[in-house]
Order: structure tokens, then sequence, then C-alpha cells
């Protein structure tokens, strides 16, 4: 099982940025600061097992927002940026039509 943390960069005690996984979930590699620094967006089968849905995470750690809707197809959440404003996360999906991928905000 592979989670995600945060620690200062002076040490410190690491806060897990993840929330509960399934049996089987993992975090992926795919996660990046927001512009701002105050936000963690990060790729995760976090409630289904081999379906990556993207989440917003404070930095320091607390409650773990699923961004991404209901997604139709198997294939998750392809790719995902964060526009430089830190407002707004674009992703590609098969959210409304399964094996089919489109962007999204």
């Amino acid at each position: 099982m592979v989670e995600l943390f945060s620690v200062p960069v002076a040490g410190g005690i690491p806060a897990k940025l993840n929330g509960d996984l399934v049996e089987g979930g993992d975090v992926s590699a795919l996660f990046s600061v927001t512009p701002d620094g105050e936000r963690v967006i990060y790729r995760a089968d976090q409630e289904t097992d081999g379906l990556g849905e993207l989440y917003s995470v404070p930095v320091a750690g607390g409650p773990a927002i699923k961004l991404n809707q209901p997604l139709a197809g198997g294939g998750g959440i392809l790719r995902y940026e964060t526009t430089p404003d830190s407002r707004r996360v674009i992703y590609t999906a098969d959210q409304d039509t399964a094996g089919v991928f489109e962007v999204y905000s």
C-alpha cells in the first residue's frame, strides 16, 4: 500500500495526506502541490481498487476532497494540471462515457 505524507522541511512529524484506502488501494506517483503551496492534488484508487480518482488536501494534512464526479468508465483520471492561480484543476477522464476520455475542469 502506497500512501502520501507531508513533513516540514526542517523535520518533524509526518502528516498522512490521503484518506483511508480500500483493500488493494494506493496513491499514485501522480501528485503535485498547487502553485500557491496550500494544497496537494493527488490521484488514488482510494474508494474503488483500480479506479484512480482525483483528490485535494491541505499540504499540512486534513480531510481530502474528491474533485471528480462519478466516473462512467474504468480508466479513471489520466492526467491533470492545476491552474496558475491554484483555483481550478483541469483533468482528463472517462467521466461521462466509458472509454471516451474528455477534458474537465
